[in-house]
C-alpha cells in the first residue's frame, strides 16, 4: 500500500469523523438559563463539629457532625466518617 493511499484514507476518516461531531452538535439541544435553575441553592455553611477522634496506628478517625440544609445536625456516621493520616497534608 502505498504512502498516497493511506493518506487518503486518513482523510475520509477524518472527513467522517469531522461530519459526525457537526451533525451531534447540531442535533444536541443547546442550556438556557432556565435550564439552569435547576442548580440554583442557597448555601450554606456547614458548620462542622468534630464529636470524637480516635487514632488507629498513623490514620485518624473523626466522628463529625454537619448542619442540614433543613435545620439541625446531621451526623457523619450516616454517610461516613472522615478518615485521614496523621499530620499536615
Amino acid at each position: 500500500m502505498s504512502f498516497t493511499m493511506l493518506n487518503r484514507d486518513a482523510g475520509a476518516a477524518m472527513t467522517k469523523c469531522a461530519g459526525s461531531l457537526a451533525l451531534f452538535i447540531a442535533l444536541v439541544p443547546q442550556a438556557t438559563a432556565q435550564d439552569l435553575t435547576a442548580f440554583d441553592y442557597e448555601a450554606t455553611p456547614l458548620a462542622i463539629e468534630e464529636k470524637s477522634v480516635e487514632n488507629h496506628g498513623d490514620i485518624q478517625v473523626r466522628d463529625i457532625t454537619y448542619a442540614s440544609p433543613k435545620g439541625g445536625a446531621v451526623p457523619a456516621y450516616e454517610a461516613g466518617f472522615q478518615v485521614s493520616p496523621e499530620g499536615s497534608g
